[in-house]
């Protein structure tokens, strides 16, 4: 499972411009009362997702990260919300994209 497969990106296309995004919910550090083994099951999933964004967010030019931790990550029915935040994330990251697309010359390829 690779929740930012950025890594497949770049090894298609050196050239390319990965563009990260996740919309995987932040897991908060507290703790529940009573637990469930179903809260523990998908806190865990949560944090796995979270460690592997991490690990390949770095191999990205651009990391979009919209602030969607008021969903956890089986609130399906906040998709709306969630698409939402990303758009308007995606709309903000756009200056950033147009720089990153700017096309190199062969001198800056070359290091000249």
């Amino acid at each position: 499972m690779n929740p930012v497969p950025v890594d497949v990106l770049a090894s298609l296309d050196p050239r390319a411009v990965p563009v990260a995004v996740s919309v995987i919910p932040k897991v908060e550090h507290k703790q529940a009362e009573r637990p469930t083994t179903v809260d523990i099951f998908l806190n865990a999933f949560d944090i796995m997702q979270q460690r592997l964004y991490e690990t390949n967010k770095s191999l990205a030019r651009i990391s979009i990260e919209p602030h969607v931790s008021f969903a956890s990550g089986i609130e399906f029915w906040e998709a709306k919300r969630i698409i939402e935040c990303g758009e308007q994330a995606a709309l903000e990251a756009i200056p950033e994209i147009k720089r990153a697309l700017k096309p190199f010359s062969l001198f800056s390829v070359f290091g000249k």
